[in-house]
């Protein structure tokens, strides 16, 4: 429960486009996503927290692949209490500049890069979407091999060290398989 609060943390941040700013932090006390006894406890020295917000990051990764401009290993927890004795917590940056994915300095590169893998996903969906089938496959098995073979034709494997210079933060990304054309094996995955 206290992981999927997270979660929700980090979902709303993606639908209220706080993501696409690399900086803006997200309220977790004034959006009812910990308790002052959750942060009271984490303030004594118990992991709980932390330990769920690890689970609810890797699980919303995993979840939204289109949400490759975030380097999720940078979000981080941060808690402080008010001179009043109540505790803040907020969910952003930490220590780093910004939680952005290396490759990505500013919210306009972060739009260019959406419009064009929504438009690599759209000529995808567009290609599969036109199939017809006549050997006996189902169209769901037809068009599961169209946006496999797509994938597969239009990406290139490479490693960070044998990437396009610029390329190496994307790699094992969606947007880096189709947009990029270069990808790890994760990459291509999530392109899938």
């Amino acid at each position: 429960a206290e992981a999927k609060q997270f979660y929700d943390a980090m979902y709303k941040m993606y639908t209220d486009g706080v993501f696409k700013t690399g900086t803006d932090d997200m309220d977790l006390v004034a959006g009812g996503y910990v308790t002052q006894e959750q942060l009271a406890g984490y303030a004594d020295g118990s992991q709980e927290l932390l330990l769920s917000m690890g689970a609810a990051r890797d699980a919303f990764y995993a979840d939204y692949p289109e949400v490759f401009y975030v380097d999720f290993s940078k979000l981080s927890l941060r808690v402080t209490m008010t001179a009043s004795g109540s505790y803040q917590a907020y969910l952003g940056t930490g220590r780093s500049d910004t939680y952005y994915l290396d490759g990505f300095q500013s919210g306009a590169e972060v739009d260019a890069a959406v419009t064009a893998f929504e438009e690599k996903i759209k000529k995808l969906a567009d290609g599969a979407e036109a199939l017809s089938v006549s050997d006996g496959k189902s169209l769901v098995e037809a068009q599961a091999k169209y946006v496999h073979d797509q994938v597969a034709q239009g990406t290139v494997y490479r490693l960070e060290d044998s990437c396009a210079q610029g390329n190496a933060g994307h790699i094992a990304t969606a947007y880096g398989a189709l947009v990029k054309g270069e990808s790890l094996c994760e990459g291509y995955a999530r392109a899938v």
